[in-house]
């Protein structure tokens, strides 16, 4: 189950055995309105084996697929968005979804809407969305290997300890 923040947007879950999300089993795709208690959505995944450590991920609309910025300028007159009871609850107008791309892999998602009348997003406010992206990627990479580095090491000193007790 996940709690979805943001509407507006089509959510699948991905569930891999690898840290990169590669060959991932995929959910069926769950949107804000299909929600039911509040924003909780499940997505139930099936062929996945009890003594396997997965890792997981959600995978907003097609820019977490294909990487690529996503305006929408005026989402009720979208066909692929103009049904979604949370596009018409909220009365959004604008949508901007930006791929956290880091090392050619999408890793996240920043996804911002406006309901507001007299401000929507512009093609102008794509590269300053997408540089907070490059550097939020930057950061979140940063971290996935400085833990990578700190598993490694404690793997090498539990393999020390090992050796010195079979000695």
């Amino acid at each position: 189950k996940a709690r979805l923040g943001a509407d507006g947007v089509a959510v699948r879950l991905l569930v891999s055995e690898h840290t990169n999300l590669s060959q991932p089993i995929r959910s069926d795709v769950a949107t804000p309105d299909m929600a039911t208690n509040g924003r909780t959505v499940a997505f139930p995944v099936t062929g996945l084996r009890p003594d396997t450590r997965y890792h997981y991920g959600l995978e907003i609309d097609e820019v977490a697929d294909t990487g690529v910025t996503r305006l929408v300028d005026d989402a009720a007159s979208t066909d692929s968005l103009a049904a979604r009871m949370s596009i018409i609850s909220l009365s959004l107008r604008t949508i901007l979804c930006v791929a956290l791309r880091a090392n050619e892999r999408t890793i996240g998602v920043i996804y911002v809407d406006s309901n507001a009348i007299t401000r929507r997003f512009t093609p102008a406010d794509v590269p300053l969305v997408e540089a907070f992206a490059a550097q939020a990627a930057a950061t979140l990479e940063r971290f996935r290997l400085q833990r990578v580095e700190l598993d490694s090491a404690r793997l090498q000193q539990q393999l020390q300890v090992a050796s010195e007790i079979q000695k």
